[in-house]
């Protein structure tokens, strides 16, 4: 179910659908349905990811790396 999961959120990045916010939404589902740290860990780490995405491409859709991207661009509600 994690992989699963994981999977959708990554493809949601290339797609229309926002693939991404769903997996978010049933991983946090998953959450309140088990005491699994590891669906608590997934959920963590595609928040954080998700937190970043405004901040990942540059103006011409570039890749900026993790060291050169604007903090400030961060979501920190997610990332809390």
């Amino acid at each position: 179910m994690l992989r699963v999961l994981y999977l959708v959120y990554t493809a949601g990045h290339a797609g229309r659908v926002d693939l991404a916010g769903e997996a978010i939404r049933l991983a946090r589902q998953l959450t309140l349905a088990t005491e699994e740290p590891e669906a608590r860990g997934l959920l963590a780490l595609m928040l954080l990811n998700h937190a970043r995405l405004p901040a990942r491409l540059d103006s011409e859709g570039r890749i900026v790396t993790l060291d050169r991207q604007e903090r400030g661009m961060w979501d920190t509600r997610e990332i809390a």
